[in-house]
């Protein structure tokens, strides 16, 4: 699969597979490379209306999509990460303008407010209260589906979550604001965004953003403290995943804890 897209596991939800409609809303660019949009979910695929927000749960935090779209008659599936908590309204995506399969071009080439989809829910990659304080590690669009878990986890205010975002350029960091915010408001939540790619001190010194530079390091993970974390969870390019899983080696931290999502 291409970088805006995730592996399909199979699904540990009950009733994951069922197929649910939905109408595209909120279309928003997020950076340079990224659209994010709602999913609001309808009775059938003849209602003209959307719901207002799902009636319950439909996702784990941390699960994705299967997007059905139509095109000239065809069908097309997409695979994307949900970014939105299970407690939210309406499922959230975010994809990155990258490859050329039918469903990423059309949604940054043609998706419009209100067009109608249809979408399943899976993914084995997820979290669960039982796993206690997570520690979340992501490279590039491999965020999406740590912020939902982020979100999660900071709604319930009863574990504690790191997470540590690494992209080629500040302007890549998405819902950074957000995350400062609950990180700020919370001693249970910690944020860390660095970018690997930075032209010049000139950059840093005239931005308004708060981020430090290089990729993931042992003295990152240093800063977070990890040995108060109950689980680490990765998503990113396979190196991004290699590099993660062995600096928390080296920290000590135990690899059947450590679970993570690669992009093919």
């Amino acid at each position: 699969m291409s970088e805006s897209s995730d592996p399909v596991h199979g699904s540990e939800l009950p009733d994951s597979t069922d197929l649910v409609c939905a109408t595209v809303s909120d279309i928003c660019r997020i950076s340079p490379t990224k659209v994010a949009f709602t999913l609001l979910t309808t009775d059938d695929e003849d209602q003209s209306k959307p719901a207002s927000s799902l009636k319950e749960p439909i996702h784990l935090p941390g699960q994705w999509v299967d997007l059905i779209i139509e095109i000239n008659g065809r069908e097309y599936i997409g695979g994307y990460s949900i970014i939105s908590s299970p407690d939210a309204p309406s499922i959230s995506l975010a994809v990155k303008d990258v490859g050329i399969d039918p469903v990423t071009r059309w949604i940054h080439d043609s998706m419009s407010e209100g067009d109608r989809v249809k979408f399943t829910v899976g993914g084995d990659f997820f979290y669960t209260p039982d796993k206690g304080s997570a520690l979340l590690l992501a490279g590039g669009i491999g965020i999406t589906p740590l912020l939902s878990i982020f979100r999660y986890i900071a709604e319930r205010g009863e574990k504690m979550a790191a997470l540590i975002h690494s992209a080629s350029t500040p302007e890549e960091f998405i819902y950074q604001k957000e995350l400062e915010e609950l990180a700020d408001s919370s001693s249970l939540l910690y944020y860390l965004a660095t970018a690997t790619q930075v032209g010049s001190m000139d950059t840093l010194q005239t931005t308004n953003q708060h981020f430090e530079t290089g990729r993931l390091s042992a003295s990152k993970l240093q800063q977070v403290g990890i040995t108060k974390y109950d689980s680490a969870f990765i998503c990113g390019p396979p190196k991004m995943i290699e590099a993660g899983k062995t600096l928390l080696a080296t920290q000590g931290f135990p690899a059947d804890r450590i679970e993570y999502e690669k992009w093919w």
